[in-house]
């Protein structure tokens, strides 16, 4: 413990090292050196899982707002389109075709009965933009702004504020832990109030300073406690309806013909039994004894005919090691697109929770689409495992590794069990 307290304390000397850095740059009125370092100081504080907020920090970030208002002329660029109807501006760094939170902003528009506008702005876009990001957007009035990647912090900050007070009646974060462009853009009194999407509610995060209003998507009492009581900050639960994202594909619209022609494609026997799980590589990453790919081949072991795809797991090679010695009956299929991902969910029997860390999104969507689904074990507690309104009071986790194994088994060999935990 003595040797984690020990690291702890040496990252937070080096992050407060660049803060000290960034201070004397920004009074030295070189900003954008000054935004460098706060970046580099956010980065090492997310990933320590200590602080959750840094008044310091924020201190900055505030302060260069200021200054920014001094120093900039803001010229109207954006002409909003004359409409009375209230319109929202999400901010995001990127929108993805696969990805929990280009969903969850998708989800929210195609959700709003209100009829508002709603507008998205790019902070960091390098990627092609998915058509279904603009179509959901132009839908409702509004359009998407991409923001000049290779472009200057300040530039970047310079260029969101003035969006935002053109068009925005609202603005809506889904940004990441680390940024310091939004701190900036709304780092001053006035414009629109700024909600911010707390979909990394267990770690550190930037923002807190032009923060109106904290948004707990899962519904977990934990998201309150450590936004409330450890940030000081104002949160309100509004979980997001996981209504289907175009293309409109469920479970049930694809026929036979079309489920075998599917498992085909993925290469798996017409009488297999799929097992899935979704989620980034890192998530699965073996921690002192629980090592889900293990946990995963001992369950095929005793399930022979069934076959685990895992979305979103890059196959490295203790993936293709184990997946060879299972004659190739686990899949790591890599990133996959919201439209791919409707295919294989029309041909899994069950969804697993990852472990040690889970993918809320991913295990309700699933849910959605009728398959029933596994908890990941007591052993990996939320925030890393799923909770929130909707699983608290309809799943129950399970109390060991062994247990966890038993439920996928008895599901896998079971179709009463699984028609009747899916519906």
């Amino acid at each position: 413990m003595n040797d984690i307290q020990a690291k702890l304390d040496y990252a937070d000397a080096i992050a407060d090292w660049f803060l000290e850095i960034g201070e004397e740059n920004s009074q030295q009125g070189d900003f954008e050196e000054a935004l460098k370092c706060i970046h580099i100081a956010a980065t090492i504080l997310c990933k320590q899982n200590r602080n959750l907020c840094s008044p310091r920090l924020e201190n900055n970030l505030s302060h260069i707002a200021g200054r920014l208002v001094e120093q900039t002329n803001l010229n109207t660029n954006f002409k909003s389109n004359g409409s009375s109807k209230q319109a929202c501006l999400h901010v995001m760094d990127e929108a993805l075709p696969a990805g929990g939170l280009t969903a969850m902003a998708l989800r929210w528009i195609e959700n709003d009965k209100t009829k508002r506008i709603h507008n998205i702005a790019l902070l960091s876009q390098e990627s092609s933009l998915p058509d279904e990001v603009l179509q959901i957007c132009r839908g409702t009035g509004g359009d998407v702004y991409i923001a000049d990647h290779n472009e200057t912090f300040i530039s970047q900050a310079a260029w969101l504020k003035q969006l935002a007070n053109d068009l925005a009646s609202f603005v809506i974060l889904h940004i990441s832990v680390a940024d310091v462009v939004c701190g900036v853009a709304f780092g001053t009194k006035g414009g629109p109030p700024v909600l911010l999407v707390n979909h990394a509610a267990h770690i550190f995060w930037t923002g807190t300073s032009i923060t109106d209003l904290v948004l707990n998507c899962r519904g977990s009492n934990y998201e309150r406690e450590w936004t409330e009581v450890h940030r000081g900050l104002k949160s309100a639960t509004i979980p997001i309806p996981l209504i289907e994202i175009a293309p409109n594909v469920s479970k049930e619209t694809f026929s036979a013909e079309q489920k075998r022609h599917n498992k085909s494609t993925l290469g798996i026997p017409q009488d297999s039994i799929v097992i899935l799980t979704v989620g980034a590589s890192y998530k699965y990453l073996p921690l002192e004894g629980l090592d889900f790919l293990a946990t995963c081949e001992n369950i095929l072991e005793q399930v022979p005919e069934a076959f685990l795809l895992a979305a979103g797991v890059q196959p490295d090679s203790r993936w293709n090691s184990t997946s060879k010695g299972m004659e190739s009956r686990i899949k790591a299929l890599g990133t996959v697109s919201q439209s791919d991902l409707a295919l294989i969910h029309s041909v899994a029997d069950v969804y697993i929770e990852g472990f040690p860390i889970g993918s809320t999104t991913a295990l309700l969507e699933a849910g959605l689409k009728g398959i029933p689904v596994v908890l990941a074990p007591i052993q990996c507690p939320p925030p890393y495992a799923s909770d929130g309104v909707a699983l608290d009071t309809t799943l129950q986790r399970p109390k060991t590794i062994e247990e966890y194994k038993n439920a996928i088994i008895t599901l896998c060999k079971k179709p009463g069990e699984r028609k009747r935990q899916g519906e």
